[in-house]
């Protein structure tokens, strides 16, 4: 069945001052300004008290500090009563990583045997020996000793069992690793405790020690540890109050012996646990689970697995089962490993609505940013993009052509130099890369070697050669990403693309001494293996390729979205998300062609002025438009202003501190 469609949108940002009440009680008014289609921010249990919702810790539920199932039970109704729909942004492709999200708080206390170990893109078996089966937190803000040696780190009781606590920072503690607090309490108090007591303490020191790959027993494993400790808690704090002296029964003993844990056991506790805790500055470049960009904190999970998508989504289904919900807008969908797989069962009617359900198909419309001549894939089971593009063709419209080659020219003149926006993303992401992205380009150089070793057997091709050649490939790729599905040939679209880059890559950077690191490059990423190629080979490379085009996107958004554009200061208004390479303008009669075939290639696509991730406001970009109508005012003032300043000696060391591509920005931003 078609999906119904939205006519008009207005998206609201929940958050715990305004949430789903507050919502329900503005239904009217957006009513009345004809919309059609409440498009929400995320609605399921984030972080307590995050501003945006897209920090997910429990896609199993709604989110009390919206309002939870009454508050949403009220937007429901003034929806229906208004006859609006609501349109919902969810976020697959990661969660956050913080102990207040119950899955990765039991993967950081169970490790590999946890059932939830394989919902998150962890690397287990990084080159690094002390981060084998473990997972690496870079959460301190000083080095480790030097946390320990102030005293500044210890271990609590609660009712979760044994903590570590440093600051406002509490992480679980492996059940083995307790026996550092409770073995001692059997040689000095035994007579006073339990019998049981002391047999689960004596049975937690035989269990398999943290670091151990899981085995065939994971399952066993798992329920083993969480039956001793759920036993083993019942005696330490028991439901019912005891009626002994605070001062005498169990728990106050662990405390007292938590309390009493020197730093060289605190050392030898922490080796014991499946993860290692590190210094942010150094430890964010050896981290082994796969980002949300670079933000440590929001870790991505495997929603290609099928039991992965069901857990992530069961929520989701029950909401979408109301006759309110229109359908999604799905976030950040080039993160995805298999983007196409991951909407076709989002569409169907078993993913999105109930089971055997006869309900119409959903609306869904992705956060895509297109570049340059690139269309979104025809065979995506979509309505289409957010919007991004139309934003970007509907401003041009208020550019007038000749003006900003004049505001361009001037920039050059002013900043005293011509790097274009082309040239300043390539160096950008270059950076970025090198910087932000090292653990991933060290991961994807690895998956390289049995492909360099096949094709130069006599040669020694390093891990670095091979990151220093997917640094300058992947920073020259022209779009956000490719889309190989893992079998099969590329597409001629994602050949296309990838041979651009390769090409330009030749172009900047003449071939020197790693020519054989950027040859099994081009042959992993363009899949140009020969039929006798070895087995593993072929899987080495299309595993690197599903994973690369995982990193590409972030690498795009870093470093043009949040650095190229805030470098470019010939006209702002056309600094925003999914601007092009080449600032220009746009001709009515192209507009016209272009909606043209915008309406029958995707007639139901978002069209946006504006979302929550653009830079500026639809009034600051059509404000600052106008500037390209009147260059030469503009250059005049300009000039009038930096003389003004030349003149003046106390403002000297703020021109030398302040560049004329930040100042030029500056000034169009105050104006």
């Amino acid at each position: 069945m078609r999906p119904l469609v939205p006519l008009a949108t207005y998206r609201i940002q929940l958050t715990r001052e305004f949430t789903f009440s507050q919502c329900a009680a503005l239904a009217p008014y957006l009513a009345s300004l004809g919309i059609s289609t409440v498009y929400c921010s995320p609605v399921l249990q984030a972080v307590p008290g995050s501003t945006h919702g897209y920090d997910t810790i429990d896609p199993t539920r709604l989110s009390t500090d919206l309002g939870g199932e009454d508050g949403w039970s009220r937007l429901l109704g003034a929806a229906r009563d208004c006859r609006m729909t609501l349109l919902l942004d969810i976020v697959p492709n990661h969660m956050s990583a913080t102990p207040a999200n119950p899955w990765w708080r039991d993967v950081l206390e169970y490790g590999r045997i946890s059932p939830y170990a394989s919902y998150f893109d962890i690397d287990w078996q990084p080159p690094e020996s002390r981060l084998k089966n473990r997972v690496l937190l870079p959460v301190l803000s000083v080095p480790l000793g030097d946390v320990i040696a102030a005293g500044h780190m210890s271990v609590h009781l609660t009712p979760s069992g044994l903590v570590l606590r440093h600051g406002e920072l509490e992480l679980p503690l492996d059940l083995r690793s307790y026996r550092h607090v409770l073995t001692p309490l059997i040689t000095v108090s035994a007579g006073a405790l339990p019998t049981e007591f002391i047999r689960l303490v004596r049975a937690i020191a035989a269990l398999q020690s943290a670091g151990k790959p899981p085995g065939n027993e994971a399952a066993l494993a798992y329920d083993l540890r969480t039956g001793i400790k759920r036993k083993l808690m019942d005696l330490i704090l028991p439901q019912q109050a005891s009626s002994k002296p605070a001062e005498d029964d169990i728990a106050a003993l662990v405390r007292s012996a938590a309390a009493r844990l020197s730093p060289d056991g605190l050392r030898r506790m922490l080796q014991e646990q499946h993860y290692v805790l590190d210094y942010w500055k150094t430890g964010r470049h050896h981290i082994n689970y796969r980002r949300f960009f670079e933000i440590n904190d929001l870790i991505s999970v495997r929603v290609e697995d099928e039991q992965v998508f069901e857990a992530t989504h069961s929520a989701l289904r029950a909401l979408a089962a109301s006759e309110s919900i229109i359908g999604f807008r799905v976030d950040h969908v080039d993160g995805l490993r298999l983007p196409r797989h991951y909407l076709a069962q989002l569409r169907s009617s078993g993913a999105a609505g109930p089971r055997n359900s006869s309900a119409s198909t959903p609306y869904v419309v992705v956060e895509k940013i297109l570049s340059g001549d690139e269309v979104l894939p025809h065979d995506w089971p979509v309505d289409g993009t957010t919007g991004y593009d139309f934003l970007n063709e509907a401003g041009g419209l208020f550019i007038d052509r000749s003006g900003l080659s004049a505001m361009q020219r001037y920039c050059w003149t002013a900043t005293r130099t011509q790097a274009t926006r082309g040239r300043l993303a390539y160096d950008n992401q270059r950076r970025v890369l090198r910087q932000s992205f090292r653990p991933e380009l060290s991961r994807l150089a690895r998956l390289l070697l049995p492909v360099a070793r096949w094709q130069y057997p006599g040669s020694d091709v390093s891990v670095r050669e091979l990151s220093s050649a997917l640094v300058d490939v992947t920073a020259a790729l022209p779009v956000y990403r490719t889309y190989y599905e893992g079998r099969g040939r590329l597409t001629g679209m994602d050949r296309r693309h990838i041979e651009a880059a390769l090409q330009r890559v030749r172009w900047r950077e003449p071939s020197g001494g790693d020519s054989a690191a950027r040859e099994v490059v081009r042959r992993a990423l363009t899949l140009d293996l020969p039929e006798n190629a070895p087995f593993g080979v072929k899987q080495s490379a299309r595993e690197h390729l599903l994973r690369w085009q995982q990193l590409t996107g972030a690498a795009m958004a870093k470093g043009f979205e949040d650095t190229t554009l805030y470098q470019d200061a010939v006209l702002l208004a056309l600094n925003t998300v999914g601007g092009r390479e080449s600032p220009s303008a746009t001709t009515l009669e192209h507009f016209h062609a272009w909606n043209e075939n915008r309406l029958e290639t995707w007639p139901h696509t978002m069209n946006c002025t504006a979302t929550h991730d653009t830079k500026r406001g639809e009034d600051v970009r059509a404000r600052l438009s106008v500037l390209s109508e009147m260059p030469d005012a503009w250059a005049a003032a300009t000039d009038r202003w930096f003389a003004s300043l030349a003149g003046c000696v106390a403002m000297a060391p703020v021109l030398e501190r302040v560049n004329r591509v930040a100042h030029l920005f500056l000034l169009q931003t105050m104006l």
